[in-house]
């Protein structure tokens, strides 16, 4: 029997509403519309499976009773190490696209400033050549 609690990162005593944001997060995650990974899809089904049972007070109950008759009480289990990092979701990868393009649009900005500052600076210089020219 698949572990609802352990899918969502939950102990069995967590509230409903630490359920739904458990969920929210790891939907965010591993939706495979943000997450490129093949195994992605997999593992956003069983959160969601986790996420439908332990949502409804009637299927939990049931789900808990089962739970604790098919195997004895132990001590809760340490979190498995982290296994490799899963690549960037695309939201992230759009806002770093989105961050890369104010960062050139403020460079073509210093740039066309400086370039109509040493415009403006010529632009007085030949005023001056000028002035200069006709007073004398």
């Amino acid at each position: 029997m698949d572990d609802h609690y352990e899918a969502l990162g939950l102990e069995p005593e967590a509230t409903p509403e630490q359920i739904k944001k458990a969920f929210k997060a790891l939907a965010l995650q591993y939706h495979p519309d943000q997450h490129p990974s093949p195994i992605a899809s997999a593992i956003f089904r069983r959160i969601h499976e986790a996420y439908q049972v332990l949502s409804d007070p009637q299927q939990r109950k049931r789900y808990d009773e089962r739970r604790l008759s098919a195997r004895p009480r132990r001590q809760p289990r340490s979190k498995p190490a982290p296994g490799p990092e899963p690549p960037p979701p695309k939201s992230e990868g759009r806002r770093r696209e989105a961050a890369y393009r104010e960062q050139y649009a403020r460079r073509r900005a210093r740039q066309a400033r400086a370039i109509s500052d040493e415009a403006r600076r010529e632009n007085e210089e030949r005023l001056r050549e000028i002035l200069d020219d006709d007073q004398d």
